[in-house]
């Protein structure tokens, strides 16, 4: 929760970076309305980021919307010992007709051929 003294303080880093935008108290009244539920560290943040790539005043939107995650592709690739979980769990019959277990086994076949484990 943010009160009207860190809206004021989020609305003079705008200042201090863009000389153009103006304080007022009718603006501190309106963003806070917007803004009084968001986190303050997380806003500020915001800000700092967006002031780094942008010549214009942020939006309210500009700051309080989450910003895209970065997908660490690296770690969602599964290591052996997940893989060999993963192949074991396929390993588990009774639930699935003979086509699924025929494709399951087509596909446990394409992992060890391009793992070279088997």
């Amino acid at each position: 929760m943010i009160n009207k003294n860190e809206t004021f303080e989020i609305l003079t880093l705008i200042k201090d970076f863009y000389e153009q935008f103006e304080i007022t108290q009718n603006r501190i009244d309106s963003w806070h309305l917007v803004i009084k539920n968001c986190d303050f560290e997380t806003l500020k943040k915001n800000l700092l980021l967006y002031c780094r790539e942008n010549i214009f005043p942020p939006k309210v939107a500009d700051l309080i919307k989450e910003k895209p995650k970065i997908l660490d592709r690296l770690n969602g690739i599964p290591n052996v010992e997940e893989t060999r979980r993963y192949l074991e769990s396929l390993n588990r019959k009774g639930e699935y007709t003979e086509e699924q277990l025929q494709s399951i086994e087509q596909s446990k076949a394409q992992i060890r051929k391009i793992l070279g484990i088997g």
